[in-house]
C-alpha cells in the first residue's frame, strides 16, 4: 500500500507509515515530527494543560476556606500552601505560554 502523505510503499499489514501517517484512521499521525495535531488534540493539549494545574490548588482553596468558616485553625496552613501551589502553578503557565 502507498501512503497518501509520502508516497512511500509499505507492506498491506502495515498500521502506520514511517512519515508518521496512520493507515487505520486515514490521517497523519500527532505526535510526529513535522506532523501538526489536528484541532480537536491542540483543543485537549490546551485544556490539560491549564485546567489540570489549577485544579488542585483551587480545591484546596476552597476546602480550606470551608474549614476556616467552621472555625477551623489547621485550615490555615492548607490555605497557605494551596495559595503558594496556585501561585508557582499560574507562573510556570505564564512562561510556558510565553515561549
Amino acid at each position: 500500500m502507498d501512503c497518501p502523505q509520502c508516497g512511500l510503499a509499505s507492506p498491506p499489514e502495515s498500521l502506520r507509515c514511517d512519515c508518521g501517517y496512520d493507515f487505520r484512521f486515514r490521517r497523519p499521525g500527532g505526535g510526529q515530527p513535522g506532523v501538526p495535531l489536528t484541532k480537536s488534540e491542540t483543543i485537549l493539549w490546551i485544556l490539560l494543560i491549564i485546567f489540570v494545574p489549577l485544579v488542585g490548588p483551587l480545591a484546596g482553596l476552597s476546602y480550606s476556606m470551608y474549614k476556616l468558616a467552621k472555625g477551623k485553625r489547621d485550615a490555615r496552613m492548607m490555605l497557605m500552601a494551596s495559595i503558594m501551589i496556585l501561585v508557582v502553578n499560574v507562573l510556570f503557565l505564564t512562561i510556558a505560554i510565553s515561549k
